[in-house]
């Protein structure tokens, strides 16, 4: 598959890869793709230009992989997430619902990196981690702003707002966080912090949908 790094997802009984490339095999998916089992496959047109950033002559750091990394599903609805401010021609920054080719950003997107920038260099901000669950979509990474809405690291989306889950997560390090549901259906997030809003803990916290 071309070029750049790759994130590979089961999606409907199907491979779906992610990443930084335009073709597979003979095929131009750009940057979004199912393989079959026996063949590639497109979804639309895919994202002509890719995920990535507009050049401003400013140095950006990166904590992590760029472009497209992370995907998660709530009905007929994909969603795709990573590192980027922008998803082919639109403003975006690091989440975004997809639908065969079109896409708009997320509400206002998930940005503000929490190491900060200067006008030396910018930190950008990332998606590490998405998970759906009932109708909610869970997002985890480096970002203090969901929207225009101060958060922590995580936000919930419930269709048509961001809201911030308790007062977010602190410390440590945002280069990995894992989401996921356990046996009793609580929401649980995996990483390198030690603090769930006001609760001491040691990378690893659980959500009831309340706190």
């Amino acid at each position: 598959i071309g070029i750049g790094i790759a994130s590979v997802f089961n999606d409907m009984d199907k491979l779906l890869v992610l990443g930084d490339f335009e073709y597979a095999g003979n095929k131009r998916l750009n940057s979004i793709g199912y393989w079959t089992g026996k063949d590639w496959q497109n979804l639309g047109t895919g994202i002509i230009g890719g995920a990535g950033y507009t050049y401003t002559g400013t140095p950006r750091i990166f904590s992590g992989a760029n472009g497209l990394t992370n995907f998660s599903r709530i009905g007929t609805t994909m969603y795709i997430g990573g590192t980027f401010e922008q998803l082919g021609a639109l403003p975006c920054e690091n989440i975004a619902p997809y639908n065969e080719g079109n896409s708009e950003c997320l509400g206002g997107g998930l940005s503000q990196s929490r190491a900060g920038s200067s006008s030396s260099y910018i930190f950008p901000a990332s998606v590490r981690a998405m998970k759906s669950k009932d109708k909610y979509l869970y997002a985890a990474g480096d970002f203090t702003r969901a929207g225009s809405l101060p958060v922590q690291s995580i936000a919930q989306w419930d269709g048509t707002s961001w809201t911030d889950m308790g007062g977010g997560i602190s410390g440590g390090s945002t280069s990995r966080f894992i989401l996921a549901e356990d046996s009793s259906h609580r929401l649980i997030l995996a990483g390198n912090f030690y603090q769930a809003g006001t609760v001491a803990c040691n990378g690893l916290a659980s959500w009831d949908g309340k706190e």
